[in-house]
């Protein structure tokens, strides 16, 4: 990863992570006039614009997705007075796919998240592990993690 920083305010301004010497996704930071963060826009390795990041309070609270075959996918994260991710909903193609409910050690450590399908049943559980979104089969990304009660294509 590099990364390029505004040298007055010592704030992040960019980043590009490569795997070899192959670019993967170039990020863009905006802070507010607090320095907290409030967005971070993301690159293809071709330039494109596919996704950005919402921060409030410094916490992330929405990630935002527009993939190259003209799909979209949404997540909206809430948090409890500790700061813990406490729900997120995952949507795709502006369509409700799940919701995720995160239960927490008192230490603030993830003890599991279950994912509840738009009729409350339960979908999949996932312990140890803290997830906001999923692929079409209910598995985090990069992972095969979590115990999948609704087998198939979730949406």
């Amino acid at each position: 990863t590099e990364t390029t920083y505004d040298p007055q305010r010592g704030l992040q301004k960019s980043s590009k992570e490569f795997r070899g010497d192959r670019l993967l996704v170039s990020t863009i930071s905006t802070h507010n006039e607090d320095d907290d963060l409030i967005r971070q826009d993301l690159y293809s390795d071709k330039g494109k614009w596919y996704g950005a990041k919402i921060y409030e309070h410094n916490l992330l609270v929405k990630k935002l997705y527009k993939f190259s075959d003209g799909s979209t996918a949404e997540v909206g994260i809430k948090y409890n007075a500790n700061r813990w991710i406490d729900r997120a909903q995952f949507s795709h193609n502006d369509r409700l796919i799940c919701n995720f409910v995160h239960e927490h050690l008192p230490d603030g450590t993830t003890k599991r998240t279950i994912a509840l399908g738009p009729d409350g049943g339960l979908w999949a559980e996932y312990p140890n592990l803290s997830v906001v979104e999923v692929d079409q089969h209910g598995h985090p990304p990069n992972s095969t993690a979590g115990i999948i009660h609704k087998t198939g294509n979730w949406w």
